[in-house]
């Protein structure tokens, strides 16, 4: 005798009742297992933003801290960072719940996920260091280099600059398994021909100001502040030096001339009651 289509229903419905009941259990452990890793994500990504915060606060004035303020004024990469940390550990929780609840399949995915995610985060934080040192060497590159080549410093410090997270960009990307050999060729190449322009155009650029630091040694060891000179249509007493010029009193504030000029110019030197030349 065939069952009749109630009974079967009802077999149907006993096979469910049995699979929930039997299901129910792993269900509330997996739903738990999320929980505990949404909080623990949630609260290490706000203590990740916190912490940045509290770093920027206590940065005092100075060439580190303009650059830090600089890349913590974005929050762009402390973004990226603390949301990384957030998901990565959330993805493990979620790998942890689906193995309890009997997802092989799912567990499997998101076990070779959670294994790649690290990676990234890895190619986040070498790029994260790779922006704050060229920020930092380009700052401290442009003060070093205003002092000798007021025109060229900024493009000394932006090519320092672009070195340093170039060189992070290629190690980032090699974090992440990419074979990075051809690039690291083309990068080593154009860094070669940047430099040598570079070095280039800094010797023409400091030809000059060389010139004046080396005749300001002898020029300070020849006149002394105070004194009075004449120096081809200028004349004025020595107010000030420094490495490259020697400042004179004028009608209308300071006269800057070049240390060079008094080895390329005869220089009268005028005391009381007697004047030579030098």
């Amino acid at each position: 005798m065939e069952p009749s289509p109630s009974a079967e229903i009802l077999a149907v419905l006993g096979s469910i009742k049995e699979s929930f009941f039997h299901l129910l259990p792993k269900l509330v452990v997996a739903l738990i297992v999320l929980f505990v890793g949404w909080l623990v994500a949630w609260s290490l990504r706000a203590l990740v933003r916190r912490v940045v915060e509290r770093f920027s606060k206590r940065i005092s004035g100075g060439t580190t801290a303009a650059a830090w303020q600089q890349v913590l004024a974005d929050k762009g990469l402390g973004r990226i960072v603390s949301s990384s940390i957030y998901w990565l550990v959330l993805l493990v929780a979620i790998t942890v719940a689906s193995e309890v609840v009997g997802l092989p399949v799912l567990t499997t995915y998101l076990a070779a996920l959670a294994h790649y995610l690290p990676k990234v985060i890895a190619a986040v934080a070498v790029l994260f260091v790779g922006v704050v040192g060229g920020r930092l060497v380009s700052n401290a590159a442009m003060s070093t280099a205003f002092r000798l080549l007021p025109h060229q410093g900024q493009q000394l410090a932006r090519l320092v600059r672009g070195i340093i997270v170039g060189a992070a960009i290629l190690v980032a990307i090699k974090q992440l398994g990419v074979d990075v050999s051809l690039l690291t060729n083309i990068f080593l190449i154009v860094l070669a021909a940047l430099l040598a322009g570079a070095a280039f155009a800094f010797g023409l650029g400091a030809r000059s100001i060389i010139a004046n630091i080396l005749a300001m040694h002898y020029v300070n060891k020849s006149y002394d502040v105070g004194q009075r000179i004449r120096l081809g249509d200028d004349n004025g007493r020595i107010v000030r030096t420094t490495t490259t010029t020697v400042f004179v009193e004028h009608a209308e504030g300071e006269l800057g001339i070049p240390g060079q000029q008094f080895f390329e110019e005869r220089c009268l030197r005028v005391s009381k009651g007697e004047s030579g030349e030098s």
